[in-house]
């Protein structure tokens, strides 16, 4: 199976490319093979950057995964802003999983998936 990936601009225009940005590098070959979250986790985290801004709840999930991958390549504890996103991601997913619609969408499932990804000590 071919994917294609997400293009992501030099310069981020917008909240949404920033994040697809900054995703990205955490997937890059030359990222530690302790820390490459496609490595990791499966080839489903190459498809996220290319799914970001379609669902608050994927969104946020995104955003609360890289932050612990940013304190995790650091070799630091959990931070406050890790902690600060990892809250707000559960809060927004419960309000997608609150809405029957949402609720049955692809990309809840994948805000789960990536959640459970992201441990929080």
């Amino acid at each position: 199976m071919i994917t294609r990936r997400a293009r992501v601009p030099a310069s981020p225009a917008n909240a949404v490319d920033a994040l697809r940005s900054w995703f990205g590098s955490a997937l890059l070959p030359s990222v530690d093979a302790r820390f490459n979250l496609g490595l990791n986790y499966g080839m489903y985290m190459q498809e996220v950057p290319r799914v970001l801004g379609i669902s608050d709840s994927l969104d946020t999930a995104a955003h609360a995964v890289i932050c612990a991958h940013e304190d995790a390549c650091l070799e630091r504890p959990v931070s406050q802003n890790t902690l600060k996103h990892y809250l707000r991601a559960l809060q927004v997913l419960r309000l997608s999983l609150d809405n029957p619609v949402k609720a049955q969408s692809s990309e809840t499932l994948y805000a789960i998936m990536l959640l459970l990804t992201c441990q929080v000590r």
